[in-house]
């Protein structure tokens, strides 16, 4: 019983929503996992914890269920419970400026303090994603320590199996301690049982070891709930920790009674899952290969890929990061803090990657995210923006930039001055938030074997089969979706072997006017202009051709069910689903969701063809088939082809 004594268990847990989940998600996780572990543990006289939440969760139980916010005050009032901070609404870090970083840990500070009257000194990052500049950011909070994985230490060359307690590194002069979080305990707890981890413990003598993770797996993970509670194991735990057969300790606890283990300097990293699910599909299952070939202590030396890869493998994600960055460099937070406070809550981590996890997948975690981009703009000091060329996307090219009261938009003249994002500012709404369809390397590739230990899967350990049907009607894209792709459909060939002729083709020249601007390519003789005319946008094309030629247009409806969203032509009304093939000079786009009707009028009578567009996706419990948009296919073989779109907000 002695090791086990000497051995401690610095314990965190962080609880996370994303801005813009349902309503009904966070009823079910509340009640699921929050509640339920917070009451086992004031049953119990063991502890005390760390205990991170978001920003976005305080927010919704401060409005929603109060009695979450008594009890944790109940807690940290009896010292059971030590609150930890971060970004408030809950963004990485080290993806966003600096002016915003800072705001944002100390709105969550703010929040700690004036609700529970303490003063928080542990911060949970986003991810565990960590950046060797951040010690001055955490530092100006007020912050002392935060945690990462044991496999950030691994990457810099530790021994993992002799980590233990916290460790100091600084950066620039500023200091911050840093936790090691022991991926075997993240793995063990609460998947094996309670003797098993004890047994673990024990053989750690003298150890400070930190389990620091999603307090979700206490309830809403697959299979946790009646694993977790109904069979009893948190109160086995929490027994077994009362009794001092586990040495239960807070972050702040061990801090204090502890000294430092000594100096480390860590690489840009994140856990090792995030770096496996960044890489490109090919990659992954390479990554994967080699794995396999390795054993464990082999294993310690594969990084994997870089997190901000993300913004290179999904175009989605760097759009809407890059009109953050963009925003944030036009806000005065003083003098605009409601438009900047939108700014922040589009910072949210979640639909800027994807993992296990739906994230970026999620249509309506994207469009939550754009909507607080959109309202940033329209509550922000941004006046009208006459065209203008610049870097908009940090990528070495330019994008056009445009504005008046009621459009945004950003071009790219690179790919036949396509759009890449139309934000409709008083509805808040970008009409193209849709995602490109892309091969996963999780489609093909076998689950990882359980953990020996384990009683019950963990979610990178549960099995996941995508449906053969599902893959049989589906098709990678072969350009990132935009708005007015011009596109070339041979003679009688299926709609799969349409042609992108104008991508990645330099202009011959770009004229920005004050309310127009137009892009020339005298190689193929295309050339295309835009026009603003307050809730108006008119795009016209010129193209010397006698093929069926036109454009793509993929429009990002909110829901595919009918009552929520429909398309109307000729009269009739008619599902976002359904697969045409029709003649026509005019048509409505409907979407009740985002409070939008968006008329279409063309110059001449083109053959419209749409498709839904799913893309094939998996999360914790099941593969998923999601409906991401609908793309509209007008072909024409006439010289030119104008497209006047004219939207309003619908009756409430």
């Amino acid at each position: 019983m002695d090791s086990v004594e000497n051995t401690q268990l610095i314990f965190a847990l962080h609880a996370h929503q994303p801005v813009g989940n349902f309503k009904k998600v966070f009823e079910q996780i509340t009640d699921e996992s929050y509640l339920p572990f917070l009451r086992n543990f004031k049953e119990h006289s063991c502890g005390p914890i760390s205990y991170h939440a978001s920003g976005i969760l305080y927010d919704w139980w401060m409005n929603n269920r109060p009695e979450v916010i008594d009890l944790i005050g109940e807690l940290i009032e009896a010292e059971r419970l030590e609150p930890l901070v971060g970004g408030f609404y809950e963004p990485i870090l080290s993806l966003i400026p600096r002016g915003d970083r800072r705001r944002q840990l100390e709105k969550h500070c703010r929040f700690i303090e004036d609700t529970f009257e303490v003063c928080p000194r542990g911060a949970w990052l986003t991810e565990r994603i960590w950046s060797p500049e951040l010690p001055a950011d955490l530092k100006e909070a007020g912050i002392e320590y935060t945690t990462v994985d044991d496999f950030h230490f691994q990457a810099a060359g530790w021994d993992i199996d002799r980590l233990s307690g916290y460790y100091q590194t600084e950066y620039d002069g500023e200091t911050i301690s840093i936790f090691p979080i022991s991926k075997q305990l993240r793995y063990k707890i609460p998947f094996a049982e309670v003797k098993t981890i004890s047994d673990f413990l024990s053989q750690q003598v003298g150890k400070g070891l930190t389990m620091a993770d999603d307090a979700e797996k206490f309830g809403s993970w697959p299979g946790t709930d009646k694993w977790v509670y109904q069979d009893g194991w948190l109160q086995r735990f929490l027994t077994a920790a009362d009794n001092g057969e586990i040495n239960l300790i807070s972050l702040g606890d061990y801090y204090d009674s502890n000294p430092s283990s000594g100096a480390c300097y860590l690489p840009t990293t994140s856990y090792q899952e995030m770096q496996e699910w960044v890489l490109p599909p090919e990659k992954k299952l390479e990554y994967e290969q080699v794995k396999e070939k390795l054993n464990d202590s082999e294993q310690q030396y594969l990084r994997g890929g870089h997190f901000q890869h993300f913004l290179v493998k999904y175009p989605e994600s760097n759009r809407m990061h890059k009109m953050g960055l963009w925003l944030s460099g036009k806000l005065d937070p003083d003098a605009e803090p409601e438009a900047y406070d939108h700014l922040l809550k589009a910072q949210c981590n979640d639909s800027y990657w994807h993992g296990i996890f739906g994230g970026l997948a999620l249509p309506h975690l994207r469009a939550s995210n754009w909507l607080n981009l959109g309202l940033a703009l329209k509550k922000s000091n941004i006046s009208e923006l006459s065209p203008r060329e610049e870097d908009f996307n940090r990528d070495g090219r330019s994008e056009i930039v445009a504005a008046n009261d009621y459009n945004l938009l950003v071009c790219s003249p690179d790919n036949g001055g396509n759009l890449e994002s139309w934000i409709l500012l008083p509805a808040g709404r970008n009409v193209l938030d849709t995602l490109t369809r892309c091969w996963e390397a999780y489609l093909e590739e076998e689950t990882p074997e359980s953990d020996e230990d384990s009683e019950i899967d963990t979610i990178h350990h549960q099995r996941v089969k995508v449906p053969a049907e599902w893959l049989q009607d589906w098709n990678e894209d072969s350009v990132t979706r935009a708005g007015f792709q011009p596109l070339q459909l041979p003679e009688n060939r299926p709609l799969e072997e349409t042609v992108y002729f104008m991508e990645n083709k330099q202009p011959s020249s770009v004229n920005c006017e004050k309310k127009n601007f137009e892009i020339h390519y005298d190689e193929v003789g295309f050339g295309v202009n835009y026009k603003l005319e307050d809730n108006k946008l008119i795009w016209r094309t010129d193209f010397q051709s006698d093929c069926r030629w036109g454009t793509e247009l993929t429009f990002g409806f909110r829901s595919p069910k009918e009552s929520e969203a429909h398309l109307e032509i000729d009269g009739k009304t008619l599902p976002v689903t359904e697969r045409l093939s029709t003649q026509t000079s005019s048509l409505d786009l409907v979407d009740r969701i985002a409070n939008v009707r968006m008329g279409l009028k063309l110059s001449d009578t083109v053959e419209l063809i749409t498709r839904p567009i799913n893309s094939i996706t998996r999360s914790e419990k099941d593969a998923e088939k999601i409906y991401q948009g609908t793309s509209l296919i007008f072909l024409t073989r006439s010289n030119s082809l104008e497209i006047i779109s004219e939207w309003a907000e619908l009756d409430k």
